[in-house]
């Protein structure tokens, strides 16, 4: 009677303690399940994304002036004359939004990520995946990579763009540029630490992209002392602009609020 009793006693407790008696599962099933799972949610949100993005914004900063509020930082301790960006307009960044003009940020992005860049320790942040010809560019041109901001610019912007890391720096890059080589851009360049007026520069950007092209352009000041300086200058551009070189077809145009009084300072490096 025992013997035939131990088959019965067995399956009862099985059926009470159900998960000692299944196999142990292999962690690394469970690890490329939910390695599965965030791809999933990746492409998903990616997708969704990129259907949302209805134009951008090309923010491009003038380094002297963001380096008078912002000493403490790398890049700027180790701004000087002779630096790329003391006398050109540099990346900031370029930002996907949606038709509704709402910014659009963290396209597929973990909570865990996402919380180390709100508190603003971009340099804990995974490196974008770039050539290193790509990244040798962006280090001139951008010289908050010394402080990461590359980093910030593709976790919380660069995600929602319907392009990889290489193709979203490769077009800020190229946009910048363009910018650059404007009459606009060499209007800044040519008048450093003078006072300009703001309809001036207005003028250059409307002679190179034409009439009115100047809806599509902010910009943004801070005032130090009796003066205005220039800290940054933002296009609105079509979703189009992120294909071949910047012309005038490629500009949103709105109606622009800025920060420039009637004249502004186009600042030095240096106090």
């Amino acid at each position: 009677m025992t013997l035939r009793r131990r088959p019965a006693l067995a399956a009862l407790l099985c059926s009470l303690l159900l998960t000692a008696c299944e196999p142990a599962a292999d962690p690394d099933d469970h690890a490329a399940e939910r390695s599965i799972d965030h791809a999933a949610v990746r492409e998903s949100s990616d997708r969704a994304a990129a259907d949302r993005v209805d134009h951008y914004v090309l923010a491009l900063s003038w380094q002297p002036t963001f380096c008078e509020f912002n000493e403490d930082k790398l890049e700027c301790r180790e701004l000087d004359e002779a630096d790329f960006a003391a006398t050109h307009l540099a990346i900031h960044g370029l930002w996907p939004d949606s038709a509704q003009g709402t910014r659009l940020r963290y396209c597929g992005v973990e909570e865990d990520v996402q919380r180390i860049d709100r508190q603003s320790r971009w340099c804990e942040l995974p490196e974008p995946d770039i050539s290193d010809k790509t990244r040798a560019e962006l280090e001139r041109a951008m010289p908050g990579v010394r402080s990461c901001l590359d980093r910030h610019e593709w976790i919380e912007h660069g995600t929602c763009a319907p392009v990889s890391a290489e193709e979203y720096f490769a077009v800020t890059l190229r946009l910048a540029s363009d910018v650059r080589a404007s009459r606009l851009g060499k209007l800044l360049a040519a008048n450093i630490n003078r006072t300009l007026p703001r309809r001036q520069l207005i003028e250059a950007f409307e002679a190179e992209y034409g009439p009115g092209s100047g809806r599509a352009l902010t910009l943004l000041c801070k005032p130090l002392g009796e003066e205005s300086l220039l800290i940054e200058i933002r296009i609105t551009l079509e979703s189009a602009a992120l294909d071949g070189r910047l012309d005038a077809r490629d500009l949103r145009l709105g109606k622009p609020r800025g920060s420039c009084p009637a004249n502004i300072l186009i600042d030095p490096v240096g106090p």
